[in-house]
């Protein structure tokens, strides 16, 4: 899908961020398994602290501002897979709109994790 084109260059998170986009295409392949949707917004939320620990093992600094969006994030990914779970919405639309989240994410916060071990 998207990965290919949006490459941090840390390792670790490319793979991270890989895994994420394996699962939205295994999801989309077999729509029918809503339960999936949760494992995979629960990865997420593991992966935003993972990619902090990355980055502070590699001796940089993780910007707060990254950090409050990762908060942002999993707050709203939460709130909307309980949405999906008391049938205020499709679990479809959320897989969406993760696809969309996540590659502005990456494009606008993740692309300069780089710069930040480079100091």
């Amino acid at each position: 899908m998207w990965y290919g084109a949006t490459k941090v260059g840390i390792l670790e998170i490319d793979v991270d961020h890989n895994n994420v986009d394996l699962l939205l295409l295994h999801y989309f392949s077999s729509p029918e398994n809503e339960g999936y949707l949760e494992q995979i917004v629960q990865g997420l939320i593991r992966h935003f602290d993972h990619e902090i620990h990355v980055i502070e093992s590699l001796g940089g600094q993780f910007p707060q501002k990254h950090r409050d969006e990762h908060q942002r994030l999993s707050n709203l990914l939460q709130n909307a897979l309980d949405e999906v779970g008391q049938g205020k919405r499709s679990g479809h639309s959320l897989a969406e709109e993760i696809r969309s989240i996540l590659l502005l994410h990456i494009i606008d916060f993740d692309i300069e994790l780089a710069n930040c071990i480079q100091s």
